[in-house]
């Protein structure tokens, strides 16, 4: 079942609400609760006074089916961070990359052969602060190097020795004194610079 936005003024005040869904039980549920939601489209608060009625409601009880069919809807299937393998004759086959990229959400990645057994591999860095507050950050992911496991996947490197905290966007090349380095950028922070092994 798909995670899906409505974008529509509901309240009909000028703005344009977006509304994000999801399915629990077969039933399509707004992903926000009652309390986020009210703040957004105040009228909410006024005809679901009750938490219990509000959640017993059916989204077009919440939002009037009519609105809801004339809002300009988006669907997403597949949440995991995945690559797609060019097979040939232009078609593409999907993997998911291992656990350890699933922890966060992924905003950069490096592709180089790391360790020189003539097989691509991945830095990548990620996580995102800037989130609603009832869900916590995304922080879990600190960087790391993805290793071509040369079967059409890959896997994580053990005893990495470097660290990447926060919200972390870019990741560039860049020579200095004539080494290479990785400067990978932080959101709101002091870039953090990786030296490659030369």
């Amino acid at each position: 079942m798909p995670v899906s936005l409505y974008s529509y003024d509901f309240d009909e005040n000028g703005t344009v609400d977006p509304i994000v869904t999801y399915f629990h039980k077969g039933k399509e549920t707004p992903f926000a609760s009652k309390d986020e939601l009210v703040k957004q489209i105040p009228f909410l608060n006024k005809k679901f006074l009750a938490y219990k009625k509000f959640a017993k409601a059916d989204l077009d009880e919440l939002f009037s089916a009519d609105k809801l069919k004339k809002a300009t809807k988006l669907k997403v299937y597949e949440l995991a961070s995945c690559y797609f393998e060019n097979t040939g004759k232009g078609t593409f086959k999907k993997m998911a990359l291992p656990l350890i990229a699933q922890s966060s959400t992924l905003q950069a990645i490096a592709v180089e052969d790391f360790n020189e057994d003539g097989f691509q591999d991945m830095l990548i860095v990620g996580n995102n602060y800037e989130i609603s507050t009832q869900l916590g950050r995304m922080d879990a992911l600190h960087g790391v190097i993805l290793q071509n496991d040369q079967k059409n996947g890959f896997v994580e490197l053990d005893n990495q020795s470097f660290d990447v905290p926060g919200p972390a966007r870019d990741i560039k090349n860049l020579q200095i004194a004539g080494r290479d380095y990785y400067i990978i950028t932080i959101n709101n922070d002091t870039p953090i610079f990786l030296a490659k092994n030369n």
